[in-house]
């Protein structure tokens, strides 16, 4: 699973601050917000 926004209707910051509200264990919050991609993309 990838992060994305649906921006402009909802801000970049809003959108990773719902996920933080979250509660998710601190490695699945850093694979959705970046390391999927990363990974996927070889960034």
């Amino acid at each position: 699973v990838m992060w994305g926004t649906d921006f402009p209707l909802i801000m970049q910051k809003e959108s990773i601050e719902q996920v933080k509200a979250l509660g998710l264990k601190p490695e699945a919050e850093a694979s959705l917000l970046h390391g999927t991609a990363q990974r996927v993309f070889g960034l």
